[in-house]
């Protein structure tokens, strides 16, 4: 798989390999802008010997043995 196939079949915007070097930092926060939307809509979760006071949807929770 070329560099860029993956984004392009997820719907990430490739950037375009004519792009101006001042405008770059557009394309990095638009990267960083998809990857805040990825962590936001996954589900969080945390390693605790007790279990979790205000449980919310999504979260998951993992006792250790």
């Amino acid at each position: 798989m070329a560099v860029g196939d993956a984004a392009a079949a997820a719907g990430f915007q490739l950037v375009p390999g004519s792009l101006p070097a001042n405008q770059i930092e557009t394309e990095i926060n638009r990267s960083r802008d998809y990857i805040a939307g990825v962590q936001t809509t996954r589900a969080r979760s945390k390693v605790s010997s007790t279990a979790p006071a205000n449980p919310q949807v999504g979260d998951l929770w993992f006792e250790p043995i």
